[in-house]
């Protein structure tokens, strides 16, 4: 009976065993599948680029001041004329009183001048005077050389007054020399003063000489006291003080422009950006007091990133493509737009990061919108390639049979069959097909699975 018992069981095991395999044999197999719809296909490339600015300006304030008011961020875009801050300009008032106090004191070196020349003239006028009545005295009468002496007394005196005038003029050659400089019209004019001065004393030295030794013939004597007048009136025809004076007008004409421009703009001082562009560096945005030396703002213009373009790509770009640009932070990439501005007509020798030489050409990038500071680097990526509307399968779908390219296609009873097509470009996404495929027709994802085969049934 036991051995009965036994027998039925193992039959009914075996039974089991066989159902389970049979259920087995007849599951579907589990796949993952894609359904085909409409895509556009995209070949790009990506290289490395820096971005920079092709100028920069720096902004300085006309005067110093308490900041207080920013008007801008660092990072923001403006246009030519934009206020980046206002300045109190308090201190306008003390620096129109100092100016005004300038003017004063040029002033004053003109009726200075003015009056050191009018008594040099009026010296000069004097001595004039009485050698010409020398000259007339001697005209109306032969020298009487009893009076020598007397004559020698007088020419004395002349003497003596000339070497004043000589040192005085040396001395004026000396501090015209140290206040203007050599190259100065006021120095020029000041040495021919000294000339004039050393040729009226030389002249009157001479006489004097002659007197002394006795020579008073009526012709030399004349001749000495004509040569003495004609120095006097050549000085007389001449002012040696006309380019100090103008050079003084032109520092009050000056001094009072800049008090005039000050008094516009007493009160608030705007500090506006000379160009447009954008605010790479905002130093006043720290300050509480700016001096007229230290820059306030840098403004770039001309923002580029520079790419190098490896030259099996560059029958893909032009001038004018829109790019991508990728941005690595630190919460994640960031992308944003660019448009290629320039692409250089020759190609030059790169180095890769492994140290392979590469040709590549240099290409200009303009960014748009993104916030970039000078030496940021990115990922710029180019699109060579754009096909809409394109039918398109992952690159594990596709596998080789008998010479051409197939897919493992499921049908609406869930069994997959073989088909053929026909493989386009490929992208990152996969193989664009052109042909053996619809949209709407589903596809096995992987096609490596060893279980697959004509019929098998999946889900």
């Amino acid at each position: 009976m036991k051995k009965k018992v036994k027998v039925a069981a193992a039959v009914l095991v075996c039974l089991a065993l066989a159902a389970g395999a049979a259920l087995y044999l007849t599951a579907p197999l589990q796949v993952e599948s894609v359904e085909l719809v409409p895509q556009t296909a995209l070949l790009t490339f990506t290289e490395e680029g820096v971005f920079d600015y092709s100028d920069q300006f720096a902004v300085f304030p006309l005067v110093s001041g308490e900041v207080l008011e920013v008007a801008v961020e660092e990072g923001a875009l403006i246009e030519e004329g934009d206020v980046i801050a206002v300045l109190s300009a308090s201190d306008y008032q003390r620096q129109i009183e100092q100016m005004q106090s300038n003017i004063s004191g040029f002033q004053a070196q003109i009726r200075n001048l003015n009056q050191q020349e009018e008594a040099e003239l009026a010296a000069l006028r004097g001595q004039r005077n009485s050698l010409v009545g020398q000259l007339a005295s001697l005209d109306a009468q032969r020298v009487d050389f009893d009076r020598l002496e007397g004559q020698i007394l007088y020419q004395s005196g002349v003497v003596s007054n000339n070497q004043s005038a000589e040192s005085w003029a040396r001395r004026n050659v000396d501090y015209i020399r140290d206040e203007f400089g050599r190259q100065s019209p006021e120095f020029y004019a000041a040495q021919q003063q000294l000339a004039s001065a050393r040729a009226a004393l030389n002249a009157s030295q001479v006489q004097l000489e002659a007197l002394r030794v006795g020579d008073a013939s009526l012709d030399g004597q004349r001749q000495s006291i004509q040569a003495q007048i004609d120095a006097i009136d050549q000085r007389l025809g001449e002012s040696h003080i006309g380019g100090m004076v103008g050079y003084f007008q032109s520092m009050i004409a000056g001094t009072n422009t800049s008090i005039a421009q000050l008094r516009d703009q007493m009160g608030r001082a705007e500090i506006t950006a000379p160009v447009a562009g954008r605010v790479v560096s905002l130093p006043i945005a720290d300050a509480n007091l700016v001096g007229a030396g230290n820059p306030v703002a840098i403004i770039g213009i001309g923002a580029m990133i520079e790419v190098f373009i490896p030259t099996r790509e560059i029958d893909g770009v032009s001038v004018g493509d829109t790019v991508e640009l990728i941005i690595d932070n630190r919460l994640g990439n960031i992308t944003s737009t660019g448009r290629v501005t320039m692409l250089e007509d020759r190609a030059e020798v790169r180095l890769s990061a492994l140290g392979v030489e590469e040709r590549k050409v240099r290409a200009l990038i303009q960014p748009i919108g993104a916030n970039l500071i000078p030496g940021h680097s990115m990922d710029v990526r180019f699109t060579v390639l754009s096909l809409p509307d394109s039918l398109i399968v992952p690159k594990t779908a596709v596998f080789r049979l008998y010479g051409e390219d197939h897919v493992w296609l499921i049908g609406e009873d869930s069994r997959v069959a073989l088909r053929a097509v026909t493989r386009g470009v490929e992208t990152r996404d996969g193989f664009v097909i052109t042909g053996g495929l619809e949209f709407g027709e589903r596809v096995v994802r992987d096609a490596n699975q060893p279980e697959l085969s004509e019929g098998v049934r999946v889900e």
